[in-house]
């Protein structure tokens, strides 16, 4: 693994992200749009969390997502209208605490940084300058405004796609902000996009719940993983050669859009996920997990909700994309195998309720 970059210089690590695996830190230049740039994701977060285990379902993940995109080209060859070839962040290795590599790299975080297990990654370059103006005038207090441009850890934006919640689901929570209560602090990393904001945006949500169903699918079905915890995210397009400028979504989840500019839906953080069974276990697993995570995906809409129509229609286009994907996808399998995505599909509504995230995992 080439540790290079992290090693020949000698300024500072910049921490671009916090999460509860561990700390993201790349170089202070690493905000170059024009070239792809490396990230290094430290094991030094929460009790039981494995990099070694993301390493390891990296490694199935980018090997079923090449057959796709392989599979792609082809049909695109044909003039088939194939699905999405979804993003995610390139790795490069799993570097181990007791790795000589360390010696160059430690001089460069802060004081009391020990080595630890961290994996090298592709960055995934960060929502571009006009799109993180656009969010700060919608959604940021005017008197913070100026201090949250000119702070360049906001540089360091990733939008989560929060397609399967609204900013404000009660009465009371809109009375709560009707009575004026000013933020204090407002922040463009990890900052939520919620369905009721995708029209505020411009967005049309339902291309965006499709490639989640595309890689749900790839996951579920190509990789055999439960999909634990893996986040989405709005950012920049990828800055390598596998992706040109022309390409549009429906070969990869990229988009365009006036208030957001050029933009991908990116799927990352996979160290919670687990090799899953194609069978009645398996369908719990992907049930459960669904429900547990936070709510990216589209949710089916309950009775009595508020603006149902649109959770409706949103959830309606991520199911029916997921069906028809993972039929393409089972074609080949048994018959009680290819019956299981519309078993996912029921059960998930099924147990609209019974799982929690402050559940145990």
């Amino acid at each position: 693994m080439d540790l290079t970059p992290f090693t020949n210089q000698e300024a500072p690590l910049r921490r671009i992200g916090m999460g509860f695996c561990g700390s993201v830190w790349a170089n202070p230049d690493n905000d170059n749009e024009a070239k792809m740039t490396l990230a290094m994701k430290r094991e030094d977060g929460g009790p039981g969390r494995s990099l070694e285990n993301e390493s390891r379902i990296y490694t199935i993940l980018m090997a079923a997502n090449a057959a796709q995109a392989q599979q792609q080209q082809q049909q695109q060859q044909q003039q088939q209208q194939g699905r999405a070839v979804v993003l995610m962040p390139q790795t490069f290795g799993l570097l181990r605490a007791a790795d000589a590599g360390w010696a160059g790299i430690l001089p460069r975080l802060p004081e009391g940084y020990r080595s630890c297990n961290a994996l090298v990654n592709e960055r995934i370059p960060p929502l571009n300058s006009t799109a993180r103006a656009e969010l700060v005038r919608r959604y940021c207090p005017v008197e913070l405004q100026e201090e949250v441009l000119q702070d360049v850890n906001n540089n360091d934006c990733l939008a989560g796609v929060y397609l399967g919640r609204r900013r404000q689901q009660s009465k009371q929570q809109q009375q709560q902000a009707a009575r004026g209560r000013r933020l204090r602090f407002f922040s463009l990393r990890n900052i939520p996009i919620h369905l009721d904001q995708f029209p505020e945006l411009g967005l049309d949500p339902v291309p965006y719940a499709k490639d989640m169903a595309d890689a749900l699918a790839l996951m579920w079905w190509v990789a055999k993983i439960d999909a634990n915890d893996v986040e989405f995210v709005l950012d920049s397009p990828p800055c390598r050669g596998d992706i040109s400028a022309s390409e549009t979504s429906s070969t990869t989840s990229i988009f365009d859009s006036v208030t957001l500019g050029r933009h991908a839906m990116w799927m990352l953080d996979f160290d919670c996920c687990k090799s899953l069974t194609t069978d009645e276990t398996g369908v719990e697993s992907m049930a459960r997990y669904f429900w547990r995570n936070d709510p990216y995906y589209p949710r089916p809409p309950a009775a009595g909700e508020s603006d149902s129509e649109t959770e409706r229609v949103v959830w309606e286009a991520f199911r029916d994309r997921f069906l028809e994907v993972s039929d393409e996808l089972l074609k080949d399998d048994k018959e009680e195998v290819r019956r299981l995505p519309a078993r996912v599909m029921g059960r998930i509504v099924e147990t609209r309720g019974l799982y929690s995230r402050s559940a145990f995992f």
